[in-house]
């Protein structure tokens, strides 16, 4: 096997010519994890980054999306700690189907000391107090709470408070109920955890994530632009690595003993958005059925609804034919170069 040395590409085995190694160099050149994999002998998929820089850098260049005068739902998600420092964090966003985009209009994180029932109950109001406090839009719109259970552990301590203060304030809230044995929240496993971040990648490639004119925080001491740092670092060390333990792919943006709550909460947000839309759970007809109004309204008012939902991902029209334009010039090149040589 002739393998190209990753670090001196001057390096290579005997008998790999420049020609050959320039003709792999283009077959890869959009999909370089994969030339690791099969050209130069590396596990590409292992260590690759789930969010491109470009993408995260995109995001922090645009302006913030003013609040519409009607928002038809609010979505959280949140990701407790599940031992150690109960720490969490949660993600608010409401999805605007004229732009196609999801729009971030609440970052919270924050470690509570001690983690008892009173504490945890007062983070979770406070969330939902700055919120709706942040515009006048907020107020009145139903807010769906997405939080990530697992048993015995702290976060499923937080789940349980989110589905109290649904069922007893009567203030339009809901909290989603999708784990298997009936407690609130919803499950984390190596499955869905691949799927949510692939959701959360085509939003990011798609250029549909934005932050609000009014993104707001409840953490004391802290702003909305320390709470976006947190954020994009995060993003940055997302990615997919080998557990030494089992030798099996993993996906965490623990580098260093450092948090990735805040990765996790934002990639939660499309997939369970999805799961929510296409659940038949009686609980959550009639926010589906408040949200329909405003959908319907949308499309109306623009003659096509831009933002629509299929399988597990997010589909974006506009963007998804500007990228298979794309491919089908580049797989043109590649072909042409392959008849060159």
């Amino acid at each position: 096997m002739q393998v190209l040395c990753t670090h001196a590409e001057n390096t290579v085995a005997e008998g790999t010519s420049r020609k050959k190694r320039d003709r792999y160099k283009a077959l890869y050149a959009e999909r370089k994890h994969i030339m690791m994999r099969e050209y130069q002998g590396e596990i590409g998929d292992a260590s690759r980054k789930i969010f491109q820089a470009s993408w995260i850098h995109r995001l922090k260049l645009h302006k913030p999306v003013p609040v519409p005068d009607n928002v038809d739902m609010l979505f959280l998600t949140s990701d407790p700690a599940q031992g150690g420092e109960c720490e969490w964090s949660t993600v608010g966003a409401y999805y605007d189907r004229t732009m196609g985009c999801m729009i971030i209009c609440l970052l919270d994180s924050f470690t509570l000391k001690p983690a008892t029932p009173h504490n945890m109950r007062v983070k979770l109001e406070n969330s939902i107090s700055a919120l709706r406090c942040a515009h006048p839009a907020f107020r009145s719109a139903p807010i769906v709470y997405c939080v990530e259970s697992a048993p015995k552990m702290f976060a499923e301590a937080v789940a349980e408070y989110a589905d109290e203060i649904a069922r007893t304030q009567n203030a339009n809230i809901i909290c989603m109920n999708e784990s298997s044995d009936g407690r609130p929240g919803v499950p984390k496993t190596a499955q869905n955890t691949m799927l949510m971040s692939e959701v959360a990648q085509r939003f990011m490639e798609n250029n549909a994530v934005r932050f609000s004119a009014a993104c707001t925080t409840s953490v004391q001491g802290s702003s909305i632009v320390e709470e976006r740092k947190k954020l994009f670092g995060q993003l940055e060390r997302y990615a997919r690595k080998i557990d030494e333990k089992t030798g099996k792919i993993r996906i965490d943006g623990k580098d260093g003993g450092a948090n990735d709550d805040y990765a996790v909460a934002f990639v939660m947000q499309g997939f369970w958005y999805k799961w929510l839309w296409d659940s038949t759970n009686e609980r959550y007809t009639g926010v589906k059925q408040y949200s329909a109004k405003f959908r319907n309204a949308a499309h109306a008012s623009s003659g096509k609804e831009r933002f629509t939902v299929r399988g597990y991902e997010m589909s974006f029209e506009d963007e998804q034919k500007e990228h298979k334009a794309k491919r089908q010039k580049r797989g043109q090149e590649i072909r042409n170069l392959m008849f060159a040589l």
